[in-house]
């Protein structure tokens, strides 16, 4: 969750998704052997994440190489279709809908709950908010980050739940060295917000088109996938 747009909220989760989904040899449900272990919820009225998880799909069938142990088991609840992903998908975008996820969600291991880009309908966050375990608040290192960020802090998330949070910087820019991002981190342990020690470097791998455990086994493709396991490595420690 963030009140800014463009800071990789929808890359982060279907990448976590994605690598959630691979993490154990046994990918199905506990409850349901060929049903998926991971579910993602997109709560955009827009479907930036039904489109992202179309494109993503496309990007997967068109893939040379899948990663070994991935299986492409998921489907969109609506329709019973597949996914054409190693996750399932769901839609909803009324508060009602978004309270009657953690129902849904008994029968997976882990739920995703993705957010809009805006806070245009408060009630839809405060929804999204009160049914999460833990919320995780992508954030990029660039300034220009700080303010929404904090105001999707202050504003909605801890007057809500407190510090049951944790932001994770993402898309940073290596090239650039590590100066930006070492003054991120510094402006929220100034302002004593929980941090994810992993970090996410920016990747021209990886967009919402596309999701980190499908694809060509290269070098730097390797490296993206070991980021985004350890942030679900890291994430699952936190009981999520």
């Amino acid at each position: 969750m963030n009140q800014k747009g463009g800071v990789g909220k929808t890359t982060t989760l279907l990448n976590l998704a994605a690598v959630l989904s691979s993490a154990n040899t046994n990918t199905a449900s506990p409850e349901v052997p060929d049903q998926s272990s991971v579910l993602y919820v997109d709560t955009d009225k827009q479907a930036s994440g039904a489109d992202a998880v179309q494109d993503a799909a496309d990007a997967a069938a068109q893939a040379e190489q899948m990663t070994r142990g991935t299986v492409l088991n998921g489907r969109n609840l609506a329709t019973g279709e597949s996914t054409g992903l190693p996750f399932d998908f769901l839609q909803a975008t009324t508060p009602a809908e978004i309270r009657a996820v953690p129902a849904i969600a008994k029968k997976y291991r882990h739920t995703l709950v993705d957010t809009a880009g805006s806070f245009d309908d408060l009630s839809r966050s405060e929804a999204a908010i009160e049914i999460a375990d833990f919320i995780l608040v992508p954030m990029l290192a660039e300034q220009m980050s700080r303010k929404p960020t904090e105001r999707t802090i202050e504003t909605m998330i801890r007057p809500q739940v407190g510090d049951n949070f944790a932001i994770v910087i993402v898309n940073w820019e290596a090239r650039n060295g590590h100066g930006e991002l070492l003054s991120a981190v510094e402006w929220i342990t100034e302002r004593g917000y929980p941090l994810m020690n992993t970090t996410i470097r920016k990747w021209t791998l990886v967009s919402k088109k596309t999701i980190c455990t499908v694809g060509r086994r290269t070098r730097p493709a390797l490296e993206v996938l070991g980021e985004f396991q350890a942030l679900a490595i890291e994430t699952t420690q936190r009981g999520i």
